[in-house]
């Protein structure tokens, strides 16, 4: 009985957010920062491939920015200026060089989206 007074009473509360949560899902990647963890959806176009010893990664740039995204799906090998969307882990590389941190957050791909 308290729970269904308690939902009744929050009905018509509006409830804020310290910050707004994209309507699709996407994350913009200028908000991909070396504090957050956890899995993104991002999307952007490919502006560039990243030859590695197993596979590749590449660069994804949208209106924001860009992120270097290291491919780890079966999918087939994106090329410069495709559009491509995918859910991936957050991840940090840190790189300290004396005395400074000039690390790189990067997006490991789990699943590539239809656009």
């Amino acid at each position: 009985m308290i729970s269904l007074v308690l939902i009744a009473s929050l009905w018509g509360c509006s409830l804020e957010l310290p910050f707004s949560l994209p309507s699709d899902g996407i994350t913009p990647i200028e908000n991909l920062v070396p504090t957050a963890s956890g899995t993104v959806e991002i999307q952007g176009q490919v502006v560039k491939l990243i030859p590695l010893l197993n596979g590749y990664a590449y660069q994804l740039e949208d209106d924001t920015g860009v992120v270097v995204v290291v491919a780890t799906t079966e999918a087939q090998q994106v090329a410069i200026g495709n559009s491509v969307k995918i859910r991936g882990e957050l991840r940090y590389q840190s790189i300290p060089i004396q005395g400074q941190e000039l690390g790189e957050v990067y997006v490991v791909e789990l699943e590539r989206l239809l656009n």
